[in-house]
């Protein structure tokens, strides 16, 4: 009797018409391969919630504020302090808009939150309060820390602001710089390697302090890729990702964009919306996962950047016993207690996440890898 080697090794790959594949797999469910090229199952979220928000809706952000070793969550527009325990206060005074994830920055003594609306910001004492000066951003999406300013994008713009030097409190209305490579608008801002990424719909571009002006554009620094999702941009060992204005996952080396999601372009094209994916980086067992989430679409795909591979994760809804997507809506590294946090899109619980939990607290995870079509070597047969 002929004998085959089953093609169940490596990552999902959906790119093409499932037939077709013959030594891949076309679905890798709640799972990872490592190394050894051995399935893992990802990891889980411990059961009891670390913490517990009390209030019915998603929980839209975390931070991670080292300086005060403060875990903060945004839940619906409200702002919560957490300790080392999972002890909540709810430290809301003015609130959050509510419509966007969150973004947040800080100096060390002071937290500015934004969400498409006024900045709000946060000492660890009291509660929350918009910033106070009239020349400040009113509309934002994005905020920023870098050398010693408070950055912040004027939604619907190619502007971005800056606060006075050390002052986040303090703004002057001829303190802004525009992206000017192509008249496009600014969807999403971050700081890494002592620049600022400015990405806009249809460019991206790279900034710098000159310690003069103080921000100018660096040299070269141009890409001729925008971006689709807002919230699908993250930087990974050294490098940025993000979902492209083309719908492709990209990686920027320099200033040139690498496509990585060849393996689910297709499914990615197809989508009816991507502009609500959002991105978190998971860092597990030394292993950076990019967990981009599908609200809409109602999927969760991971991006392997170990292994340059992909899966899928999924909560397993006993109910109507079907996928849906993940249930972690945003997450954090707690660094000071040690802890990777995660969000629930359901409800405002927070769980710690762990390769030690082999349930999503408590419910099912659900691993599943199909392999490709077996043809024996025979073109045609199945």
């Amino acid at each position: 009797m002929q004998t085959v080697k089953l093609p169940i090794t490596g990552g999902a790959y959906q790119n093409v018409d499932e037939v077709s594949l013959t030594e891949t797999s076309p679905l890798l469910m709640n799972a990872y391969v490592n190394e050894a090229k051995t399935t893992v199952k990802r990891p889980g979220l411990i059961t009891p919630a670390f913490a517990d928000l009390g209030i019915a809706f998603p929980v839209d952000g975390l931070y991670w504020w080292d300086a005060k070793q403060t875990l903060i969550a945004v839940c619906n527009g409200r702002i919560f302090s957490i300790n080392s325990i999972g002890g909540v206060t709810d430290v809301t005074g003015d609130p959050l808009t509510g419509d966007f994830r969150p973004t947040f920055a800080d100096n060390g003594t002071t937290l500015v939150m934004v969400d498409g609306g006024r900045m709000i910001t946060y000492t660890g004492i009291g509660t929350t309060a918009y910033i106070a000066d009239t020349d400040a951003p009113t509309e934002g999406t994005h905020v920023a820390f870098h050398r010693e300013h408070i950055l912040c994008n004027e939604k619907g713009t190619g502007r971005f602001r800056f606060s006075n030097n050390g002052n986040p409190l303090a703004w002057n209305p001829d303190d802004f710089a525009t992206a000017h490579s192509k008249p496009d608008n600014i969807v999403a801002m971050h700081v890494g390697w002592d620049e600022v990424l400015i990405v806009g719909s249809e460019s991206t571009e790279a900034w710098y302090n000159d310690g003069v002006t103080p921000y100018i554009k660096r040299e070269g620094g141009y890409t001729e890729r925008g971006c689709s999702a807002p919230y699908s941009v993250v930087f990974v060992d050294n490098t940025w990702i993000w979902l492209d204005n083309t719908r492709r996952v990209i990686r920027l080396e320099g200033s040139t964009p690498k496509i990585i999601s060849t393996p689910f372009d297709k499914v990615f094209h197809n989508f009816t919306t991507v502009s609500d994916c959002t991105a978190d980086l998971i860092e597990v067992n030394g292993r950076n996962f990019v967990v981009f989430g599908f609200p809409t679409e109602g999927k969760t795909f991971v991006f392997d950047y170990s292994t340059n591979e992909w899966a899928e994760w999924s909560w397993w809804n006993k109910d109507f016993v079907e996928n849906e997507r993940w249930i972690g809506n945003c997450h954090v590294w707690a660094k000071g207690w040690g802890k990777h946090l995660v969000g629930d899109r359901r409800t405002g619980k927070i769980y710690e996440m762990s390769a030690d939990s082999y349930t999503d607290s408590g419910d099912l995870i659900r691993v599943v890898r199909r392999t490709g079509h077996i043809d024996f070597g025979v073109p045609g047969a199945h």
